[in-house]
């Protein structure tokens, strides 16, 4: 991960679906842990974001998550309970995270693995408008929701 984001806290980096395991609608348990590494608080909610928001431009997001990315990042960040450094961090953490994500599947695709080599066909143009669809958000991304009366 990038150097910007390690820390003392130990990591999952990998907080995709794909790794956990669900029964009965419940996440049960987080498998998958060749990219745990010491990192931070922020940096995991940014990854989890990325991953569970998601943090995708709106045209990659065909389900009902469609146009609520930064609503449900806030949410994770809320339901964390981050303060408003946490909040700022993590929003800041996004874009790495994103890219990191992207690299560790080019990178595999690179090396020849067909798994990595048939996600990255299908994602590396997402991955792109990602990137600059964060960037045009990532103040959006750390605020805290407006009450609603």
């Amino acid at each position: 991960m990038p150097a910007q984001w390690r820390g003392s806290l130990v990591t999952h980096n990998d907080t995709n679906p794909a790794n956990i395991i669900f029964r009965d609608g419940a996440a049960v348990a987080l498998i998958d842990f060749d990219l745990a590494a010491p990192g931070s608080v922020a940096w995991e909610l940014a990854v989890a974001g990325c991953f569970w928001a998601p943090l995708l431009d709106p045209r990659d997001v065909v389900d009902s998550r469609h146009g609520r990315g930064i609503g449900r990042f806030r949410l994770l960040l809320d339901s964390y309970g981050a303060s408003p450094e946490v909040r700022w961090n993590a929003a800041q953490a996004v874009r790495a995270a994103n890219d990191w994500i992207a690299e560790i599947i080019e990178d595999g695709s690179k090396r020849g693995h067909p798994a990595f080599t048939q996600t990255w066909r299908r994602t590396a143009s997402m991955y792109r408008r990602a990137h600059r669809w964060i960037e045009a958000h990532v103040h959006e991304l750390a605020e805290r929701p407006q009450a609603r009366c």
